[in-house]
């Protein structure tokens, strides 16, 4: 039986090329049933060891019950153990997240320290094909789509799982069979978290139904992983027949995405790395045929239906306003303005070019302001007599949401508009025959 039980785990480990028996390997043990089979296991394949042990002071006595026993265990066994204690809590409350994460985070980082610190190969944790399951059916309860039912990943970087090839039941046969005692952590007995209650309530049910349930579902999570590939590939090939590429800009022609088969699951791909979620990308799909203007942000991107177009953009920042005392040279964003004062005579002619501007010197004193545009801005266009919203303008324009908060507008110390560079100046400005001097203003890339 527990020859078995370790020639499956080192063709697993030999089959995925997880360790290297010649470099050293640190085990994160926990003194739980899973950490110390993995610690024993690793040991008797002839693996180089050592441990590490993360007290995160959550259960009082229970948590250094814990450090005491995987002390005394790593002293018989002659494998060197490094522990740290972490102030869960605080760092929660610090970082504003959960216990559960706060403890994820601390103890990864500590585990990136360590591979630096002892020039490991790789950190051995404990899941195990039941917990494979487990969190194949969280994902799917959650709604992570097609990448969270991969489940968990034997490798993950140094981050390496050997016992994914065997379940809860032969872990504990196997400590039965070696005589090896083991720590329970109270809280794992507890149903008010998602995972215990799946693990306490579900599986066991699941199990009675088909008991190679956990089996099935972590052979249904490889299949996953084998047919991935296949999904990205296909993405990518139809990423190139509907994407273009403008500046930062990503542009993906609606017609030419509804005419790929699986429409929706192609945009959620393409979508996803850009912070979009499934959420999210189920609504822009029913609204692919909105009006132009219609939009969607995540944390680090803006989406804009704009003209049969999806118009996907980094999220960018207005730049700070700068003052304008008087005539000069300025800077604003990617611009470079320059402020002069030029006197009308037989040889002024006024420049008809986008980034440039002549105006009434008389009608706009100093100091002016360059800034981005806000909300509810109003100008009179050239031309024109009535106002317009700066937003109605840019709609005409074609202008699309994500690019006006990087353009450039000039305003005198009223909050007056009298330029919308590179597009249009305010006809209350405008030169006239009584006009004696010209403030001329223009613009170039930095």
């Amino acid at each position: 039986m527990a020859d078995a039980f370790l020639k499956k785990i080192d063709a697993f480990i030999a089959e995925r090329d997880l360790l290297n028996r010649s470099a050293l390997t640190i085990v994160a043990l926990s003194g739980g049933p899973d950490s110390v089979c993995l610690l024993r296991v690793l040991l008797a394949l002839g693996f180089r060891i050592e441990a590490a042990h993360c007290n995160f002071g959550l259960r009082g006595s229970e948590s250094d019950r814990d450090e005491q026993f995987c002390e005394a265990l790593c002293k018989r066994l002659g494998v060197k153990l490094h522990t740290m204690r972490f102030d869960t809590r605080d760092y929660a409350k610090r970082r504003a997240i959960s216990i559960e994460m706060a403890a994820r985070e601390q103890r990864y980082a500590w585990f990136e320290q360590l591979l630096s610190t002892t020039a490991a190969d790789a950190v051995a944790v404990a899941h195990h094909r039941d917990d494979n399951a487990e969190t194949l059916l969280l994902n799917l309860l959650r709604g992570t789509g097609i990448d969270g039912l991969k489940g968990i990943a034997p490798r993950n970087n140094r981050i390496v799982r050997p016992l994914l090839a065997v379940s809860r039941s032969e872990i504990l046969a196997h400590l039965a069979a070696i005589g090896q005692d083991y720590i329970t952590d109270s809280t794992n007995l507890r149903d008010d978290v998602q995972r215990n209650f799946l693990r306490l309530r579900i599986m066991p049910l699941l199990t009675r139904l088909n008991p190679a349930a956990a089996a099935n579902i972590a052979a249904t999570a490889a299949h996953v992983v084998d047919c991935l590939p296949l999904l990205s590939r296909a993405v990518n090939e139809a990423a190139s027949r509907i994407v273009e590429f403008n500046d930062n800009r990503t542009v993906i022609s609606i017609k030419k995405l509804l005419a790929e088969v699986a429409p929706e699951t192609i945009l959620w791909h393409m979508l996803k790395t850009r912070g979009f979620t499934p959420k999210q990308t189920a609504q822009i799909f029913r609204n692919v045929n909105a009006q132009t203007g219609k939009q969607w942000r995540s944390a680090t991107h803006t989406l804009v239906v704009n003209r049969g177009k999806l118009l996907v953009a980094p999220v960018a920042e207005s730049p700070i306003a700068t003052s304008v005392p008087g005539e000069g040279t300025f800077n604003f964003g990617a611009w470079q303005f320059t402020f002069k004062i030029v006197p009308i005579d037989e040889n002024f002619e006024v420049k008809k070019e986008p980034d440039c501007a002549s105006l009434d010197a008389a009608k706009i004193p100093f100091p002016l302001i360059i800034r981005a545009p806000r909300q509810g801005d109003e100008f009179i266009p050239f031309g024109m007599r009535g106002r317009k919203k700066l937003s109605d303008f840019f709609a005409e324009k074609g202008i699309p949401l994500v690019e006006r908060p990087q353009q450039s507008i000039i305003a005198d110390d009223n909050g007056r508009i009298a330029w919308v560079a590179g597009l249009r100046t305010d006809n209350r400005f405008r030169i006239s025959k009584n006009t004696k001097q010209t403030l001329v203003i223009t613009r170039r890339r930095r």
